[in-house]
């Protein structure tokens, strides 16, 4: 059962995420018991003003996201990516954000959750 519902999500998901999906996979597959905690790199880890920020490669290769201080947590009951709460302070400075809430998050990562991370 399990096989046929990955395989509908499969279709509905773009190409981009499917691809982070079967790399999640992947290595799930490899860890067939473990749990993955996978901590993408923070805003004040880039360091760099001048070319802008960086994602951990590692991060970015299993999960596709490019916006700091997100975390994946990966198990064998599904995929669950967190992101942090943007005020509206944060976004005049930053610009926009995705938000852990929006039902397009999760459509678009491949994730089977996307919430919001505990302050």
């Amino acid at each position: 059962m399990r096989a046929i519902s990955l395989l509908l999500l499969a279709a509905t998901l773009p190409l981009w995420a499917q691809e982070f999906r079967s790399r999640r996979e992947a290595l799930k597959k490899a860890l067939p018991d473990a749990v993955v905690v996978l901590f993408g790199r923070t805003e004040k880890e880039s360091g760099d003003d001048r070319n802008g920020f960086f994602q951990e490669a590692n991060f970015q290769y299993l999960t596709g996201w490019t916006q700091p201080d997100a975390v994946a947590l990966l198990s064998p009951q599904g995929d669950t990516l967190f992101l942090p709460k943007r005020d509206e302070r944060w976004r005049r400075y930053n610009g926009p954000a995705p938000d852990p809430d929006d039902a397009a998050v999760r459509e678009s990562s491949g994730f089977d959750a996307v919430a919001p991370m505990a302050a």
